[in-house]
């Protein structure tokens, strides 16, 4: 047997992280009927109701129609993919209203008119190009949210042709990753409020029970026959505030009356006054301090 003055044993620990790929489809159809065309000036201003608009001053203002989705828990987009899509030019020839800076409404003269774009304008490309973009992803008591712009009308501003989408399915696709979120104090009720307001927000209704948090929920509500140990500090302990009125020193024994009704009603309510904030939180001034405040009450209180 062959030996040597040295061994060398190497240990090595591979940390396969698996990386599992999914996706949410969907279709979405829009009618022609539901367009419409306001003319300002020279220019046609094309909408659809309760649109917005794209924000590049001096680039064609053409509308923008919002959605959002819920995602599994851990969920990060990795792309979305337009596989099919119906559409048709529009009869005629359009010169689109430029996008214009925002008018404050604080008793300030308007902003003077952009003319358009000449980078935009000149251009044979159709604007904005992209069919869909994801415009933001947030959470919301552990529910995953991406919300996504979609520009069913296409402008190629100098050809003056509008380009029609009818119809456009899509997928948005993604990997789960990490852990599940697990929210310690959260009461049914909260939960049950938090999914009411998903269902009439998101596209998507069908996938909230299964895209949520993990909760460890509080049972049984509050029904008003103990005493309470409710403490503004989130890292206090205590009972589950569901409820918090932020005020002044001035007006708290004003919304004291409200927190007591709130209490009678079963909801544990607390008035948390600005001073008591700036006290115990940091923050250039008092409005951070209580941005502060909230992103803690967010983070441990629920």
């Amino acid at each position: 047997m062959k030996t040597s003055k040295s061994l060398l044993i190497l240990i090595g620990f591979i940390l396969i992280t698996i990386h599992l790929e999914a996706q949410i489809s969907a279709s979405l159809t829009f009618d022609p009927s539901d367009l419409q065309f306001d003319t300002i000036g020279i220019y046609t201003q094309p909408s659809f109701p309760g649109c917005h608009f794209t924000d590049i001053v001096g680039a064609p203002n053409i509308p923008i129609i919002t959605k959002q989705y819920v995602l599994p828990k851990n969920a990060e987009i990795t792309s979305i993919n337009i596989y099919d899509s119906v559409h048709h030019s529009l009869q005629g020839s359009f010169l689109i209203y430029p996008t214009q800076n925002p008018i404050i409404l604080d008793g300030r003269p308007a902003p003077p008119f952009v003319e358009p774009d000449t980078l935009y304008y000149n251009s044979h490309s159709r604007f904005n190009g992209n069919i869909i973009e994801i415009e933001s992803i947030s959470n919301v008591m552990g529910f995953n949210l991406a919300k996504i712009k979609i520009y069913p009308l296409q402008y190629i501003p100098a050809d003056s042709t509008l380009i029609f989408f009818d119809n456009i399915r899509f997928s948005i696709n993604f990997q789960i990753t990490g852990t599940d979120p697990l929210f310690k104090k959260l009461t049914s009720r909260q939960y049950n409020e938090i999914t009411d307001y998903l269902t009439q927000t998101i596209d998507n209704p069908e996938d909230i029970e299964a895209s949520g948090p993990i909760c460890e929920f509080l049972e049984p509500a509050y029904k008003g026959t103990r005493p309470l140990n409710l403490s503004f500090l989130p890292w206090a302990g205590g009972d589950n505030v569901e409820y918090i009125i932020i005020t002044n020193d001035q007006l708290k024994g004003s919304f004291d009356i409200l927190a007591e009704w709130k209490m009678g009603k079963g909801i544990p309510s607390l008035v948390v006054t600005t001073s008591q904030i700036e006290e115990y939180y940091p923050g250039f001034d008092l409005a951070e301090k209580i941005f502060n405040y909230l992103k803690e009450v967010n983070n441990v209180m629920v």
